[in-house]
Parts: C-alpha cells; structure tokens; sequence
C-alpha cells in the first residue's frame, strides 16, 4: 500500500538510496535536506511523488516551521524516518565541547526536534511509523567517534523508551543500527572497515527490516552480533579486546 513517506536527511548515503527505492515502490516521499540540490534533481525523474524540503534539523525554529507546514497543508505523513547526521573523527587529542555539541545536535537533537513536533500529530490520529537511524557505534565506546558514538548512545536510549511508551498505541517505532556503509561519511575513515556494505544493500534491508514488527534492524548481522557480544564482556575484557583489534 503506498504510503507518505517522510525522509530526514535524504540528499546523500543511507537516505538518499532509499528514497530512491521507495519512490521506485510507487510511495509519494517528503525528502529533507541541508542541501536540497541532490533532491531537485531527483524529482526530475519522479516528479508527481517527490516533495523535496530544504531543511537543517539544528535549527529549531525551521524544524518548527517545516513541521507546521506540513500538517497545515494536510501532509501528516505516514511513516517519518530520520536519517540526518553527521560525522567526523574525534579523538582523545581533539576533544572540543564545540565539536561535540555540534555532533549531538544533528545526530540526536534534530530527531528530538521532530518527534516532538510530530508525534503529537501521530496520536491524535491514532497511528504513525517513526523510524529512528543510528548506528552500531552506539552499542560500545569506539576510538575517534567520542562525539559521534555518544550521539548514537543518545538515539538509540531514546528511540527503546519511546517503543516502551507507545507500546500500547498504533504508532509504531524502529530503530536501525547500521554497521559501515559506503557513504560519504564513512569516505573520511582511514582504518580498515570491517563487514562494508554498499549503500543499495543497507537501504535495501532497511526497507525489509520496516516492513517487519522488529524493533531492532541491525546490518551486517555478524558484525552487530560480534559488537552485542562484546558489550556484555566485563570491561577489563572488553575495552581490552576493542583496544587490541582498533590500535593495530
């Protein structure tokens, strides 16, 4: 059944291919962005079901606006999934609160802004389908991610408590984990990426995993899996281990 679709941060990476693959399922799709080039130039070729927004999510008073807009013109989507972020290596040496507060801003702040300016919406008409993306950075403390892996933590703490809260209720909530994708994101790593998945493939089990009634979508499985482990280490194991496999 098509659907509106709202997808925060769509004009690269993990956002931008599924909004691709989910206008190519025949769903009308309200894609966000800093830069909305990316996003005019896709409507070339889907033009009655793209509605593309210029939006940065570490503006609250455009999220404000963006947010009434829409549901003044009666586009109360479906299904909002939040893909914005940011990333860039932060370690021991560079530790800025700037840096950091600006990470946490985009990654964990802008999905705050726009749930609370939309789930209210989602209650009172009863149903609602947010999707919350992350990372498998949040699972465990990771060298050169100390402003991004916390923002991930932030996410994926309140995206569980909010599935608690509205367990009882027709809105449902997911949260995805990805593993490293090709994105230009991860085009900033100098380290080996273990279990690189191609963007087409992440978005691909995205779009598998939100048709399901699991809260958690996870990829690559064995990746996610090795992490789950090691997080239920004691620490004199665990940092131990990370240390050993990240400082090679």
């Amino acid at each position: 059944m098509s659907e509106l679709i709202w997808i925060v941060g769509a004009s690269t990476g993990i956002g931008n291919e599924l909004t691709k693959q989910l206008l190519k399922e025949g769903h009308r799709i309200i894609a966000s962005a800093r830069h909305i080039e990316p996003l005019e130039e896709l409507r070339k070729d889907f033009s009655t079901h793209l509605i593309p927004l210029r939006l940065d999510v570490s503006d609250a008073e455009e999220v404000a606006k963006i947010c009434q807009q829409l549901i003044d013109q009666g586009d109360l989507p479906d299904r909002i999934i939040m893909c914005a972020g940011i990333y860039f290596p932060v370690t021991a040496t560079k530790v800025k609160e700037a840096s950091v507060a600006k990470v946490m801003d985009v990654n964990f702040m802008g999905c705050v802004r726009i749930t609370e300016h939309m789930l209210p919406h989602m209650q009172s008409r009863g149903t609602g389908h947010l999707v919350y993306v992350s990372s498998i950075a949040g699972y465990i403390g990771l060298p050169k991610a100390l402003a991004y892996g916390p923002s991930k933590a932030a996410l994926i703490n309140f995206a569980e408590g909010l599935r608690i809260e509205l367990a009882n209720t027709d809105i449902k909530v997911q949260l995805v984990n990805p593993g490293f994708v090709k994105t230009p994101l991860t085009e900033q790593n100098t380290f080996k990426m273990p279990f690189l998945m191609e963007v087409e493939d992440a978005a691909g089990r995205m779009r598998q995993g939100m048709n399901s009634s699991q809260f958690e979508i996870k990829f690559p499985k064995r990746f996610t899996y090795m992490l789950r482990m090691i997080q239920m280490l004691p620490y004199a194991l665990s940092l131990k281990l990370l240390s050993a496999r990240t400082n090679r």
